[in-house]
């Protein structure tokens, strides 16, 4: 670079003073765009650009300039601390700023413990006087009793029409005083905690102005040259990346029920929400945000496309592998409880089925590397904020508004009385905007009650999710206890018969609103041929042409639709029977729960 410039022809900058026009943040890095805007001389002119942040990527810098203005080269340049002579001076401001505040501090404790002990002082001389009065009635009485009153001014004082007005005045002397030191030792204390709030995050930038001399050494600069024939107003833009610097989506889904808020019944609302943390060392202030989850590009070089290849994903090489170099074992008790989920192959194998999880995992990096997992894909798409936001390099998360999206939902109530007597009410929604919603945590908001927090997956426009809002509690359900009875029947071969009764009580507490409760009760599978189950009521023969009659789901439950008109209440009875041989007994387990 040359260095025939002359000092009216350099301009040095520090990063941080330039405004920001724009930053693009992507999932694991952030590119920023600054502007330089200043008035050069006719000829080469050099930029200086100081107080780079430590964690630029070099690679990524861009610099655009006006039509009138040639830029003829850039250079990022990497200088040892010890060159730069104004290495510590920001340390010497922040410690010069921490000291003064110290010294506030230190004064205000001093006034608080001050005005504390005037004010004790105070309290002392009001309890004394308090103890020590004596009225007329009381001198009479001692005098009856022949015992002489105390004539000591120090330990008991008449209570006459003149020390009456001097109590007087005292009392409000005494009202106004302390009310006065007491507003004075709250005031105090309150600017004190904003003292130490304030040397706190002074303490914690000096931790990281040290420890960044300690360990980084090197100072970044950038210098930019251009060429512009003749004096006048320039504006040239630096683009860079920068990691340290992510986002995240997050949703508030909000939802009412409510049969007094009927324009709202149909609507759900879904504020989006941009998490955006970067600890680059600098800060945005003013800037328009974009948030994106493109990858970035670092040599401007178009990216080729790889071929997706689909296969099966087989387990049978990997297993035979652990099988030809395993003994056979007996069975343990332990064997039973662990389930490694591999079609049908012999547990007699192998013991530990976490472990040929864990290997069946990891095996995947040889011959089967190049299989791809299926996975909620996250298309690559950009969400530009509306307003100009600052966002501080301190780590900090700031929410950044994306969207307000209404959509119209179609609501479901559910329950299983058996496990909850509640209802469960769900929205089934289709996405109508024209974003894709992506992976992150959702906070669910019913009738304006927060409710819980959930996570909802890749979601794009057009595509039907389900979310589930909590409980109705407008829905009032009710599970009675069950009754069981026992007979013999069978005339060659006795088998026993049991029959459960089973009632579950519902009412709709809404007076215009209608409610399709869908009805979940579980009914025992048979695990052995001996054993046989009849359901007796409801009926739930034809279910399949009529979807509001009761069938029963893969996982044996009985499930069926109640319609409650508003305020109807509803008696339903669940029946079914259990037939098994007389010289055996059933014994009842729960499978695992699966999410539905």
């Amino acid at each position: 670079m040359s260095s025939s410039l002359n000092e009216s022809h350099i301009q040095t900058f520090a990063i941080s003073d330039l405004p920001v026009k724009n930053v693009v943040v992507y999932l694991d890095r952030a590119e920023v765009k600054r502007v330089v805007r200043t008035k050069v001389l006719a000829g080469r002119n050099r930029f200086v650009l100081k107080n780079i942040s430590p964690v630029i990527e070099s690679q990524s810098i861009r610099v655009e300039g006006q039509k009138s203005a040639l830029i003829s080269e850039v250079c990022y340049l990497e200088l040892p601390i010890s060159e730069v002579k104004d290495s510590d001076s920001k340390l010497n401001s922040l410690e010069s700023e921490k000291c003064r505040l110290e010294n506030e501090k230190t004064l205000l404790e001093d006034q608080i413990c001050l005005l504390r002990n005037q004010l004790d002082v105070l309290d002392g001389v009001a309890k004394q006087i308090g103890q020590n009065v004596l009225v007329t009635k009381d001198i009479d009485a001692l005098r009856r009793e022949n015992t002489n009153p105390p004539t000591s001014p120090a330990s008991a004082f008449l209570l006459c029409d003149d020390a009456m007005k001097n109590l007087t005045e005292f009392l409000a002397f005494y009202g106004n005083k302390a009310s006065d030191m007491k507003r004075d030792i709250r005031e105090k204390e309150k600017d004190l905690t904003c003292l130490r709030e304030k040397i706190e995050l002074l303490e914690r930038e000096l931790d990281r102005q040290r420890c960044r001399s300690e360990y980084d050494k090197r100072v970044r600069q950038i210098k930019v040259e251009i060429e512009v024939p003749e004096e006048g107003l320039v504006e040239i833009y630096l683009s860079y990346q920068v990691y340290c610097a992510n986002w995240r989506p997050c949703y508030d889904i909000r939802a009412s029920t409510s049969e007094f808020e009927s324009a709202e019944y149909t609507k759900l609302q879904v504020v989006y929400w941009g998490i955006v943390e970067q600890k680059t060392d600098e800060d945005w202030h003013d800037a328009e945000v974009i948030l994106s989850t493109a990858t970035p590009c670092l040599d401007g070089v178009l990216p080729s496309v790889p071929t997706l290849v689909a296969g099966l994903q087989r387990y049978q090489t990997q297993v035979k592998q652990l099988i030809n170099g395993t003994r056979r074992k007996p069975l343990t008790n332990d064997s039973f409880d662990e389930d490694i989920g591999i079609g049908s192959y012999d547990y007699n194998e192998y013991v530990d089925g976490n472990a040929l999880n864990k290997m069946a995992a990891t095996q995947h990096t040889g011959s089967d590397s190049d299989l791809v997992q299926p996975a909620d894909s996250i298309p690559s798409t950009y969400f530009p904020i509306e307003a100009h936001v600052a966002v501080e390099g301190n780590g900090q998360p700031q929410k950044l508004m994306i969207a307000k999206i209404e959509l119209e939902p179609q609501f479901l109530h559910e329950t299983t009385p058996s496990r909850a007597a509640s209802a469960f009410v769900s929205a089934i929604v289709t996405n109508s905007s024209d974003l894709p919603f992506l992976p992150g945590s959702a906070s669910i908001f019913l009738n304006n009650s927060f409710v819980a927090t959930t996570s909802i997956r890749s979601i794009l426009p057009g595509e039907e999710f389900r979310c589930v809002l909590g409980m109705d509690h407008a829905i009032k359900v009710e599970y009675k206890h069950g009754q069981k009875r026992n007979e013999q029947i069978g005339f060659m071969s006795k088998n026993q018969l049991t029959t459960h009764e089973q009632t579950i009580f519902l009412r709709n507490a809404k007076v215009n609103q209608c409610a399709n409760v869908t009805i979940r009760e579980p009914i025992p599978k048979p695990s052995d041929d001996k054993i046989k189950v009849t359901i007796l009521s409801p009926d739930i023969k034809n279910s399949r042409y009529n979807t509001e009659q009761a069938r029963l789901s893969k996982e044996n439950n009985l499930e069926w639709v109640v319609n409650l008109q508003p305020g109807e209440q509803k008696i339903v009875t669940v029946r079914y029977g259990i037939e098994y041989p007389l010289s055996e007994n059933v014994v009842y387990t729960i499978a695992h729960l699966r999410n539905r």
